[in-house]
């Protein structure tokens, strides 16, 4: 797949992007162009865990499935540690060269929390929650506690 997104990684960043395995770990240290090329992907589920260093590949992977792979979008769930680093995920997919609203919406993205708490709301009647449970902040827990 020759697209602008993918010209602007390096050999080692293309082999991150495109590697047709299920499960890929990608380790860089200090100075090795993390902001392109430090990750960790995880996809025997097609589960992606990202730091805030790693958007460039993991965007380009993500497209890569998508586009090239014909995974569903809905099939893809992209994990991140931050609010900040959500957003900035989305905001990058969401471009023209990559794979525009319609797609990136149909993606499951957010932070382990958000989507942990999705999927505990659609599936709370088979752990025994009520569907409108309360996640307790820090405060709350430290007075609950008590």
């Amino acid at each position: 797949m020759d697209t602008p997104f993918m010209q602007k990684l390096n050999e080692a960043q293309l082999n991150a992007a495109t590697c047709k395995s299920n499960a890929v770990q990608i380790l860089a240290g200090p100075g090795s162009g993390k902001t392109r090329g430090m990750l960790l992907l995880v996809l025997t589920l097609l589960v992606v865990y990202i730091n805030i260093y790693v958007y460039t590949v993991l965007t380009s992977r993500v497209a890569w499935l998508i586009l090239s792979e014909n995974v569903p979008p809905q099939n893809i769930v992209v994990v991140t540690f931050t609010n900040k680093a959500a957003k900035e995920m989305r905001h990058r997919l969401e471009s023209p060269e990559l794979l525009g609203p319609s797609a990136s919406d149909k993606l499951c993205m957010g932070t382990f929390h958000s989507i942990c708490a999705r999927l505990l709301r659609q599936y709370h009647d088979h752990v025994n929650l009520k569907k409108n449970f309360t996640i307790a902040d820090t405060d709350a827990s430290s007075f609950l506690l008590t």
